[in-house]
């Protein structure tokens, strides 16, 4: 389809005093191009307008000369208010030196594809957004400013904060630490990923606290969140914190620390003071269960003024609490198996019969002293290292009958077997000297 403007033009010629009309003379004009130029303009805005993304023009100055729909709705700033603003109006303070990079970059005409950067809106909260960029041209092919499209991917990045905790808590399950190593390796995980203050509380089976770990974003206000907890402890019929979490067993959620929160602690002007020193603007706590028992209890804070905790967060919460009862009591049994360990160990040392344990390769992983002089070997250390079934080739093994024993009638082969307390009398005759040396009921 083409298109083309007509002109007209009227020749006259003149009779006496009367003019007439002898011909029209029309001229045609392709504008073709023109057109066509037009409908992508209208199109592009149409496009601009009712983009999902946030969509930024600006000069090569940094000043702001469009402005869609949704960059409104993500920064909070309407047309009105950003456009001759300089874009500075959405840089945080401490990342105002990207700009300078990005603008350098556009005047040597680059692009700037999925640059995952922070913003902040009009009411001060930070957003997470990736940035396209591209430079905008004049018909001469001067560059003369830019254009910016910036999604926000605030719940994606949460998101993968969110993987990152959870895996990092279960590959503490692995983890041989004691108690007090891996209540501080969680406390680091859940500040500032999840609050900007914690404090896990550790019980015994009376339900007494034993153990506590606290975390701040600024370790110089660690006191004051010590005596936060210091003035709950002793409030009877408290509605929140960690005494009423162990009692009920149940997770707690303020999602707004507000007038009606404040008014029940009114009675108390210490921590009155100490929750408006902190700047505490939403809490959650849940309780650490394991086995069907409660072994502690987390609460989360959050410092920042944007920062409500809402259902969903608390949902996390006690997925993350599932995990860390459950690697906190791992570690109990650990240490409980080890504590156990030492005690047999001690008490087996003092035994006079030589006691081996195998594993399922027949090598030794333990042995007594008795063992060790019993088979031959200058120390337990050595019979340990020993390659399996080193220390019984060293003798011909014979029964009774003085017949040569089967290997394979070793009696902790058998058990390997499948076969229930094996016993067997075995000579050890020295392969040197043809000499008996001993025999052992095994």
């Amino acid at each position: 389809m083409s298109f083309n403007q007509s002109e007209n033009q009227n020749v006259f010629q003149q009779t006496g005093d009367v003019p007439g009309v002898q011909a029209i003379v029309t001229n045609l004009h392709d504008i073709t191009e023109r057109k066509q130029a037009e409908e992508a303009q209208r199109l592009l805005a149409t496009i601009v307008t009712y983009s999902d993304d946030a969509i930024v023009s600006k000069t090569l100055e940094g000043i702001i000369t469009s402005w869609n729909g949704a960059a409104a709705n993500l920064f909070g700033y309407s047309a009105e208010e950003a456009i001759g603003r300089h874009i500075t109006l959405i840089i945080p303070p401490d990342l105002r030196a990207e700009e300078e990079e990005i603008i350098a970059k556009l005047r040597k005409g680059m692009r700037i594809e999925h640059f995952e950067t922070v913003r902040v809106t009009k009411d001060g909260r930070n957003v997470d957004v990736s940035l396209s960029i591209s430079p905008i041209k004049d018909r001469q092919g001067n560059i003369i400013g830019a254009a910016k499209i910036a999604r926000d991917i605030t719940e994606r990045k949460r998101a993968e904060e969110r993987r990152r905790v959870l895996q990092a808590v279960s590959d503490l399950l692995a983890s041989p630490f004691d108690q007090q190593i891996m209540l501080r390796e969680i406390a680091g995980l859940i500040v500032p990923a999840v609050a900007d203050y914690c404090r896990i509380a550790i019980v015994d089976g009376q339900q007494q606290i034993t153990d506590i770990k606290i975390n701040h974003i600024d370790p110089q206000q660690l006191e004051l969140v010590r005596a936060l907890y210091e003035q709950y402890k002793g409030r009877a019929n408290t509605l929140h914190g960690v005494r009423k979490i162990l009692e009920t067993g149940k997770s707690d959620l303020v999602s707004t620390i507000s007038g009606p929160f404040l008014e029940r602690v009114r009675d108390n002007p210490e921590l009155l003071r100490i929750i408006h020193a902190l700047g505490l603007q939403s809490y959650m706590g849940v309780p650490l269960i394991a086995r069907h028992k409660i072994l502690g209890a987390i609460t989360f804070s959050s410092i920042q003024p944007h920062r409500h905790y809402t259902p969903d967060d608390l949902a996390f919460a006690e997925e993350l609490a599932g995990r860390i009862a459950l690697a906190l009591d791992n570690a109990r049994l650990y240490r409980e198996v080890q504590q156990a360990r030492d005690q047999l160990a001690i008490i087996l040392q003092g035994v006079a019969d030589g006691i081996i344990v195998y594993d399922k390769n027949s090598q030794i992983i333990y042995a007594n002293e008795a063992a060790a002089q019993l088979t031959g070997s200058a120390s337990v250390e050595e019979l340990l290292t020993a390659p399996p079934m080193s220390t019984v080739a060293r003798y011909e093994v014979i029964d009774e009958q003085r017949q040569p024993f089967p290997r394979s009638q070793l009696t902790h082969l058998r058990v390997l077997a499948g076969e229930r307390e094996p016993e067997a009398i075995i000579g050890y005759t020295n392969k040197v000297t043809g000499q008996l040396e001993r025999w052992s009921l095994v």
